[in-house]
Parts: C-alpha cells; structure tokens; sequence
C-alpha cells in the first residue's frame, strides 16, 4: 500500500510523453478520482471533456501561451467549472468554493495518474473563451490536465519551505 506522502512526492508535473494512447478505462479511472474530491456542500460544479483527437489537441495547444509542446500530447481533460449552483447557495463566495473544488479535483486526479503509471501536466495559462468555443461549452474552463505516458520518471522537487514558517 502507498503511502500518501510517497504519491505526492511522485506527482510532478510532465511535458515529454510517449507515444502511446491512454485506455479509455485509465481515463475513466482518473475522471473519477477528480468526482471523489470535495465539493461545496455536495454540489458538483465540475464537467470533465476528454480531449484525444490530434486536431482539437492542436486547437487547444494554440491557445495555450509558450507551451506547444501540447499539440504532441495523448490526452487533455478539460475541467469546466460550472459554478451557478454554488453561487445560488453561497452568494459570492460560492465562485470561490466552486474554484477550490476544481484544485482539489485535479490534485486528486494528478494522485490517481501517478498511482496508475500514467504522468500529468496541470496546464494553468490559456485561452478559457477559445478553449471553451473548441470543446463546445458555453460555460467557464477552469483548467486543463495534460496525461499520459511519462518518457522519464517524473517527481516534485523538494518544496523550499522553512518549518518555522509553516509552524509559526
């Protein structure tokens, strides 16, 4: 068994994939670690597109600043938060909740990749509305995970964090 420590120090973020297809079942398998996370009291403000058509991964990476690399990727899943139910029941603060949930959903998601052999890339700089026009969603993407077969072992460097600002 895995401890938790262990899957997170090996959950770094990957940019040199194999040329190998991700089964639809290890997708899957990941979209539903993602639907496991927490959530604003119970609502679930999250839609997942599963991006493997090379032309609409080429879209997709031509709105992604400095990053071509992802028009070579097997895989994008697209995070869209669809964050008016929690904004019903929150007010303003339910667009906060709904983002959070889409961070804990993709660390969930980066721990099943790894757990699975697989590697991620948490793509943070883009287009939303040009992605949003590609995958055919009128409503907000929040993120895009990257996922595949790593070329290399991927981890996380050591964070440079002294202890006595997190005891402080």
């Amino acid at each position: 068994m895995m401890k938790v420590l262990n899957v997170l120090q090996g959950v770094g973020q990957c940019q040199d994939f194999r040329d190998k297809a991700v089964s639809k079942s290890m997708i899957y398998d990941v979209v539903q670690a993602g639907l496991w996370a927490s959530f604003p009291r119970e609502v679930m403000n999250l839609e997942f597109v599963v991006v493997r058509d090379k032309k609409i991964l080429a879209a997709i990476a031509e709105q992604c600043p400095r990053q071509s690399w992802l028009a070579k990727v097997p895989c994008i899943i697209v995070i869209i938060n669809d964050s008016k139910q929690a904004e019903t029941l929150y007010g303003d603060s339910g667009k906060l909740y709904a983002t959070q949930s889409v961070g804990a959903a993709m660390q969930s998601m980066l721990m099943r990749l790894h757990d699975l052999g697989l590697a991620g890339y948490w793509v943070r700089s883009f287009n939303d509305k040009a992605v949003s026009r590609i995958v055919k969603t009128d409503k907000f993407v929040e993120a895009l995970l990257v996922l595949g077969y790593p070329k290399k072992k991927v981890s996380l460097e050591e964070p440079n964090i002294q202890s006595e600002k997190i005891m402080s």
